[in-house]
């Protein structure tokens, strides 16, 4: 996390300056909850998931379909999680025409983030 400077400005913004308080696919608690979460079929009600820089979660984890809350985006829509409406701010994925229309997904968080400090 320490090499993605642009990533560690954005949680300061948001209001979370330690990065080492996250969880990541790879850390043991992290498994912990999945596999708690996988002894319920369609996955434990009181796990949420955002996508992050993806539109799919991974197929070993596909059984959480339903725990994903929203996706914020900016690669082509791989049309998954169709529970989440198109046209919602819940599933904002910033490809058009074939291109995305944001270099990054740093900057689409950073718009968010921009946007509910002003609102």
């Amino acid at each position: 996390m320490k090499l993605r400077r642009d990533v560690v400005l954005i949680l300061r913004m948001a209001g979370i300056c330690n990065y080492d308080d996250l969880l990541y696919l790879d850390d043991p608690i992290f498994q912990t909850i999945i596999s708690s979460s996988s002894s319920d079929v369609g996955g434990n009600a009181d796990t949420s998931i955002t996508l992050v820089d993806h539109n799919k979660i991974r197929s070993d984890l596909m059984y959480l379909d339903s725990n994903v809350v929203e996706i914020i985006d900016h690669h082509q829509d791989e049309g998954f999680h169709t529970h989440i409406e198109q046209s919602s701010e819940k599933r904002e994925i910033a490809f058009e025409n074939q291109k995305a229309t944001a270099g990054s997904n740093c900057t689409l968080i950073t718009e968010r983030l921009m946007k509910n400090q002003t609102s």
